[in-house]
């Protein structure tokens, strides 16, 4: 079974998430972004699931886990406003997705199908 974390600062939004995607893969949550770096390379997760507006924190630790021995995808989820429209440029370039709030959880359940199925 594939390992997906999901960070959010909203305990309601990850018991949802996790009750909908649970029979499908092994899901961990957290709402600390501060440990985010280390629980990943503490177990090897098949993908990272950020719901964050993107912050040059943000940036910063999807880069560490990029650059990192064993790299995970991530996909990011916030609402998009203009005034997040540079950074939502320059934090593409470490990510492999984004999903703008509301999401179509048909979409990304798919995103995720695709980005976890075997290579070949």
């Amino acid at each position: 079974m594939k390992n997906i974390l999901f960070y959010s600062p909203d305990l309601n939004l990850l018991s949802n998430l996790m009750m909908y995607f649970n029979d499908r893969y092994s899901v961990t949550t957290t709402t600390n972004l501060s440990t985010l770096s280390r629980i990943v390379s503490s177990k090897e997760f098949d993908l990272l699931i950020l719901d964050a507006e993107p912050t040059e924190k943000v940036e910063k630790i999807c880069e560490e886990i990029k650059t990192s021995e064993n790299p995970v995808p991530v996909i990011l989820t916030y609402v998009f406003t203009s005034q997040l429209k540079n950074m939502d440029h320059r934090i593409r370039r470490v990510i492999d997705a984004i999903f703008y709030k509301p999401i179509d959880l048909k979409e990304v359940t798919e995103k995720i199908s695709n980005m976890l199925a075997p290579a070949g």
